[in-house]
């Protein structure tokens, strides 16, 4: 079944797994897990900041906040508000993966946010009021597909 058409438990016992695989293989021996992933307790119960800090900090040097998608890449609003907060300490990158494609990208935060100006839609989820921009994947370069593509 795909994942968009999953119950919302199920989403949540995988989201983020594939792409989180991804960028281990790419990134692992230089990363170490920064955010939350699936805590013991309900997210909710933590102050935004905390609840959106980026997944990964990559050989001391950087954020990475981390996100899989099949067709079409939205990003939560709230999202990058919060890692515009975390780009105070070290940068920001985002790493996108594909599934569709099986393929992954990275853009820094503020090239992102260039993005978000000229080529996103804004949108908002069915089941809340949470805002996303909203992004055709071809806008975004570097894709690769190999693990060796990547320089150190």
């Amino acid at each position: 079944m795909s994942f968009h058409k999953q119950t919302w438990p199920q989403r949540l016992n995988q989201m983020g797994d594939q792409a989180e695989g991804i960028y281990e293989t790419v990134y692992g021996e230089t990363s170490e897990r920064f955010g939350f992933n699936r805590p013991c307790f309900p997210i909710t119960r933590l102050p935004h900041l905390l609840r959106c800090a980026p997944d990964y900090i990559e050989d001391g040097k950087r954020f990475v906040e981390v996100q899989g998608f099949s067709t079409a890449l939205k990003v939560k609003v709230e999202k990058i508000a919060a890692l515009h907060h975390w780009a105070q300490y070290l940068p920001v990158d985002l790493f996108f993966y594909s599934s569709t494609k099986d393929d992954w990208c990275e853009i820094r935060l503020p090239d992102f946010m260039k993005l978000t100006a000229t080529v996103a839609t804004l949108g908002s989820y069915a089941d809340g009021d949470k805002p996303y921009f909203r992004f055709t994947p071809s806008v975004l370069t570097g894709w690769a597909s190999e693990v060796a593509e990547v320089a150190p």
